[in-house]
């Protein structure tokens, strides 16, 4: 092999290692064989609070909806609501990507939206219902 053979496939070859970087900063990142959790990224071990992949592992096996989808033995996609770390509710997007010829799953954790507090959410519809109605008796009254 010469020369520029070697530099082209070590351009490559860090070029590859930056996208995982990239990549790997902004998704949480979980690898399984078969139901065994074997990898966490940063992204993950911040999202469940803990830089042990056994407490991640049991985060997961004791969530019925997270162990289901990973007991899936084909690609999918799931909503489901978790707290962050800082206490916040949001949809995650949790996708599962199951390799070929393997028993080894990918799953993807991508944060979604927010969940407003109902409270206030349903406070804000009912001022706005009592103002219509406010609005209603005035147009009776005049």
């Amino acid at each position: 092999m010469d020369a520029s053979k070697k530099i082209e496939i070590k351009k490559d070859e860090k070029t590859q290692i930056e996208i995982s970087r990239k990549i790997n900063s902004f998704f949480a990142l979980i690898m399984f064989h078969k139901q065994d959790l074997i990898f966490a990224n940063e992204k993950t071990k911040n999202l469940f609070n803990t830089k042990k992949l056994s407490e991640i592992e049991n985060i997961i096996k004791n969530s019925e909806e997270i162990y289901t989808l990973i007991t899936e033995n084909k690609n999918k996609k799931q909503n489901i609501v978790m707290e962050n770390s800082d206490g916040e509710k949001w949809s995650y997007g949790f996708y599962l990507d199951v390799f070929k010829n393997s028993d080894d799953k990918l799953l993807t954790i991508i944060p979604e939206y927010k969940i407003e507090d109902t409270e206030a959410f349903l406070s804000t519809i009912n001022r706005f219902k009592f103002i219509e109605n406010l609005k209603d008796r005035l147009a009776k009254i005049v």
